[in-house]
């Protein structure tokens, strides 16, 4: 008897509710609020790897490919700031071609003179400065700037494949100085 009752009680709640929540059409834009309960110990991105760090600035940031969100293995790459990456014949060269036009917060040009800044900074930290993702890049000999939109990266012999690297969140930042919070 009990059971009945309490069967009969869910089945009244579900029936006055039903599809509160639901829209019949999906509804585009917006804003959304989500909370990181974390402060980030600064603002760079290439130097910082933690959960207050990554969530809130991830977003922010292009990189030269990425994943392509409709692949359900989660391991094609395509495009983003680089509009295209050929790979030599023997596999040890990725060449990006970058995007022409990608602009900075600030309104300077993308060039491929900020991206190997960034990823020598990542890569190839100066003494004294913290790279969280060094060793996922240990594979690259180099990254060249051949000229405005064209960057090869050499990679190591009997190494692994660069390509997915270049979809690492923090990949290309303005040559300008990154600063900690607080820092004027």
């Amino acid at each position: 008897m009990l059971r009945a009752l309490i069967v009969l009680a869910l089945s009244s709640t579900l029936l006055v509710c039903g599809d509160a929540g639901a829209q019949e059409r999906p509804r585009y834009g917006g804003e959304l609020t989500f909370l990181v309960p974390s402060e980030p110990p600064s603002y760079d991105g290439h130097r910082e790897g933690t959960f207050g760090t990554v969530h809130p600035l991830a977003p922010l940031y292009n990189t030269l490919l990425r994943i392509d969100p409709t692949d359900r293995t989660g391991t094609r790459p395509v495009a983003d700031l680089a509009e295209s990456w050929t790979i030599s014949p023997d596999g040890m060269t990725y060449t990006f071609k970058l995007r022409q036009g990608v602009r900075f917060h600030d309104g300077s040009t993308m060039t491929s003179r900020d991206v190997k800044a960034s990823y020598d900074k990542i890569i190839f930290p100066p003494a004294n400065v913290i790279s969280a993702r060094k060793g996922a890049y240990q594979v690259v000999e180099a990254v060249e700037a051949v000229d405005a939109h064209v960057l090869p990266w050499p990679k190591r012999p009997r190494s692994r494949r660069v390509g997915r690297r270049s979809a690492a969140p923090f990949a290309a930042a303005s040559r300008c100085p990154i600063r900690s919070p607080g820092a004027r």
